[in-house]
């Protein structure tokens, strides 16, 4: 930590706290500007709300699940790419390309995530346990989600699959 230097003033604070939603995306446009590892890894989630999303990424794709509702151009990203957009997200390798895909969004009034810097995101992804119709997020505010992961995977060791069936009884 920071702050076990001894030096208070590079202690970090913690973020202001964000407020959970859970979105409604069927048929709306998502915008995948990137196709990483992230991008990659964001996909199925994205895909079982029923959204239509358009990733853009100069490379070829491998890996990447044929889905009628995913499309992928390949070439660079230009602003007038998310002009219909209800979301993006800013998943290149490059900073300056995702700044400014996301100063694009909010001159649009679209909410962006970036995928490098959570403080210049309009909002970031929880880790999610879904055992439907119960869904868990678990969130760090950006600062590890590799910790919010470890901890949704030790949630799904305590809350089996078999929970949705007692949802369903207790209904």
């Amino acid at each position: 930590l920071a702050s076990d230097n001894g030096n208070s003033e590079t202690a970090r604070t913690v973020s202001t706290p964000g407020y959970t939603v859970e979105l409604r995306l069927e048929n709306q446009l998502v915008m995948m500007i990137g196709g990483g590892k992230i991008a990659m890894r964001k996909l199925p989630d994205l895909l079982a709300t029923g959204a239509k999303i358009c990733m853009i990424d100069p490379a070829p794709l491998t890996g990447m699940p044929q889905h009628p509702q995913l499309t992928h151009h390949q070439r660079c990203y230009i602003p007038t790419d998310i002009n219909s957009a209800r979301l993006v997200f800013a998943a290149t390798n490059d900073a300056q390309v995702n700044a400014r895909i996301a100063e694009d969004a909010a001159a649009r009034g679209i909410l962006c995530c970036r995928v490098d810097s959570a403080d210049c995101s309009d909002f970031i992804t929880p880790a999610r346990l879904q055992r439907p119709p119960l869904s868990f997020t678990i969130s760090t505010g950006g600062e590890s989600p590799a910790m919010a992961s470890i901890l949704r995977d030790l949630l799904a060791k305590k809350i089996p699959p078999v929970w949705q069936t007692a949802t369903e009884l207790a209904a």
